[in-house]
């Protein structure tokens, strides 16, 4: 496989509850042994990587995003990133269900796997070198309708609202984006971590549909 910045997966997601009883089929063939679909027959397309319907969670995990902590932490930056319509699986891929249900580890996604991960690779190297340390921070913002929202920072949507929100998207000398006015929280372990992206979680804006049920 050439060396890229980018890299693309495809998931198939398992027929649901609802396309069972209409008595559905997988539109898709996955070609052996290769990242290659086939739709009908005469649409193919190749990824990077090609995950079966039956896939487990550890194995995205292993083969799509494990590598990439290990870049993050030697000072690259990384995006993790879940394309596809309502309904496809994506928080159940990235495991962005935070809202306190209990998951089975099993059943686990990629942010709370990468967070595990992280937490793990920083304290290792703290272990084999007592002079490193290490401060991390957890931000969570949320795009919508155009609008930016601080999740970590509840008021931010009120302000949103009425037209006076602080957040903006700047760019450094060095060309790089970031962001204005959002809060930053210091977090010392995955869990504190992930009460933080479960406090964010509740401040979403969802809406249900047909989709999803």
């Amino acid at each position: 496989m050439t060396s890229t910045s980018v890299r693309v997966a495809l998931r198939v997601r398992p027929l649901n509850n609802k396309e069972t009883l209409q008595n559905c089929n997988e539109c898709l063939t996955i070609i052996p042994d290769a990242p290659q679909i086939l739709i009908g027959t005469d649409k193919s397309f190749t990824f990077d990587y090609v995950f079966p319907s039956d896939t487990e969670q550890e194995e995205v995990f292993q083969d799509c995003v494990s590598p990439l902590i290990d870049k993050f932490v030697e000072g690259y930056n990384v995006t993790i990133l879940a394309y596809g319509q309502t309904g496809s699986g994506k928080t159940y891929s990235m495991g962005t269900a935070l809202d306190g249900s209990n998951i089975s580890p099993e059943n686990q996604g990629i942010v709370p796997r990468a967070i595990s991960k992280l937490f793990t690779v920083l304290n290792k190297r703290k272990e084999k070198n007592p002079t490193f340390d290490f401060e991390v921070y957890v931000s969570f913002l949320e795009l919508y309708n155009e609008d930016l929202i601080d999740l970590l920072n509840p008021p931010c949507r009120e302000n949103n609202k009425k037209g006076k929100s602080d957040l903006m998207i700047r760019e450094d000398v060095n060309s790089q984006i970031y962001w204005a006015g959002i809060k930053e929280v210091q977090v010392s372990d995955p869990v504190e971590l992930l009460g933080q992206l479960q406090k964010g979680s509740l401040c979403r804006t969802v809406a249900s549909t047909d989709m999803n049920m």
